[in-house]
């Protein structure tokens, strides 16, 4: 983490703990997306919900979208029908859930949304992805499981070693791909949660190129391998 706050953001810190800012990017380092795991995702993202009513069409890229209506998922709760988003989720089977959840939330505002069934990594092409089976017996399981997907194939089994895993090939997108064939103008908030990938996923983002996002919030949590 120290790394990439040396590298991607700015040395002058934020007046919220651990937030770095550097001209309008404001990149929150989070532990997890779960709400009471600290003030500082807390607290931004209370921030984040107060100015997105004054913005009108502001664009929320989210990396690893899971299902969306989970607990931890901020952006499914402040999306509303003026929100441009992108939801990027890599596993078939939650990409179906996630995109049936917020035809139910915004029925309107669905064939506005865009949805990637791919994996966001630092390059083009085609990964090994790790994932809960759909076999298992999801409702005997923490609710958190299916949100374990990794390119690690040890990443799963260290948080439930009986879990039930399957290995899929899945495509894989880039940051820079997606700004470009959308062909974005704005980004006002960029959220990572992709399971110690964050890192490559950020790093590989050009921005002397590329728009830069108005604010950032990242996993930390599995960058060093550890969970």
């Amino acid at each position: 983490i120290t790394n990439l706050l040396a590298e991607f953001c700015p040395r002058k810190k934020y007046e919220k703990p651990y937030a770095y800012n550097i001209n309008h990017i404001i990149c929150i380092p989070t532990t997890s997306s779960y709400y009471d795991e600290g003030a500082i995702l807390n607290n931004n993202i209370n921030d984040i919900k107060s100015h997105l009513n004054h913005i009108p069409n502001k664009t929320i890229i989210q990396i690893g979208s899971h299902v969306g209506n989970t607990i931890n998922d901020p952006i499914f709760e402040m999306a509303d029908e003026n929100t441009n988003l992108i939801l990027i989720e890599p596993v078939p089977f939650l990409f179906e859930r996630l995109k049936r959840n917020y035809k139910m939330k915004l029925p309107n505002h669905f064939h506005n949304i865009i949805f990637i069934n791919k994996a966001v990594a630092d390059f083009i092409g085609e990964i090994e992805f790790n994932i809960p089976s759909a076999n298992n017996d999801f409702k005997n399981l923490p609710y958190w499981v299916t949100q374990l997907g990794s390119t690690n194939a040890n990443h799963l089994k260290k948080h439930l070693p009986d879990l039930v895993v399957e290995t899929i090939k899945v495509e894989t997108t880039t940051i820079n791909e997606i700004v470009k064939n959308y062909q974005l103008k704005d980004i006002y908030l960029l959220k990572t949660d992709a399971e110690g990938m964050d890192y490559r996923i950020l790093m590989n983002y050009d921005f002397s190129k590329h728009i830069k996002p108005m604010q950032i919030l990242f996993e930390h949590n599995h960058m060093d391998g550890t969970f």
